[in-house]
């Protein structure tokens, strides 16, 4: 297989790194692989570092990637690791409640903050609803339960990332809000009609598809569109 073909194929993928320390085993990776982008995870943030691993990582690659930070179920936001923080950093629904301009003043001090540490994508971006009513772990990420409030307050967040050069990558298409657990499979799944999907989880995906670049899909099932699931 010819370098120029490997070339091509790492430009369908965006790597997690196993580390946050830059080593000659992370360059020959990424020398090899040549990835469209690379996520640096919310575990091995280390705010001493993390400035000069973004530089390191794009003078590896033949192409300027995408870099990002990402959260785990422990960390769901990586930036809170980050020294720049301070504990009050308000959560989105927080934000929610007080409206889109508050949401833009946020978008843009996430936006500054990761331009300063050398990324250029905010994956931190939740276009889902909050299950109403229900205090989940997804309610603390999102805006709200309202899909008015999640289109306004998206749309004033992906506008102040895109003034700092940051793309924004929304999640998790087409909504996780309703999704809970299949006691049959014990997988994630939503058993919403479409009807009521169209009308609320995917009203912020559809006013702000334009001016999203990046989208990340839900790892659930979704009754309404996998037809195996109904049999």
């Amino acid at each position: 297989m010819s370098t120029s073909l490997d070339s091509r194929l790492g430009q369908l993928f965006i790597l997690e790194l196993e580390t946050g320390k830059w080593g000659r085993g992370l360059e020959e990776l990424l020398q090899a692989t040549q990835p469209a982008g690379v996520l640096i995870p919310a575990r091995h943030i280390d705010p001493r570092n993390l400035c000069d691993l973004p530089p390191r990582i794009c003078g590896s690659l033949q192409a300027t990637p995408f870099i990002g930070l990402c959260g785990d179920s422990a960390q769901p936001d990586p930036l809170r690791m980050s020294l720049l923080i301070a504990s009050g950093f308000p959560y989105p629904d927080d934000i929610g409640r007080k409206g889109g301009k508050a949401a833009g003043t946020f978008g843009k001090l996430r936006g500054a903050i990761l331009r300063l540490h050398g990324c250029n994508v905010d994956f931190s971006l939740s276009l889902d609803l909050a299950p109403a009513g229900v205090r989940t772990p997804l309610a603390s990420t999102t805006f709200s339960s309202d899909a008015q409030i999640v289109s306004r307050c998206g749309a004033a967040y992906v506008r102040a990332l895109r003034e700092a050069k940051i793309y924004p990558c929304t999640n998790h298409f087409p909504g996780m809000g309703s999704v809970g657990t299949d006691p049959q499979s014990n997988c994630p799944t939503s058993v919403k009609p479409m009807a009521a999907l169209w009308q609320e989880d995917l009203k912020p995906f559809r006013e702000l598809l334009q001016q999203l670049p990046l989208l990340m899909v839900s790892p659930a099932c979704y009754k309404a569109y996998d037809f195996d699931l109904l049999r």
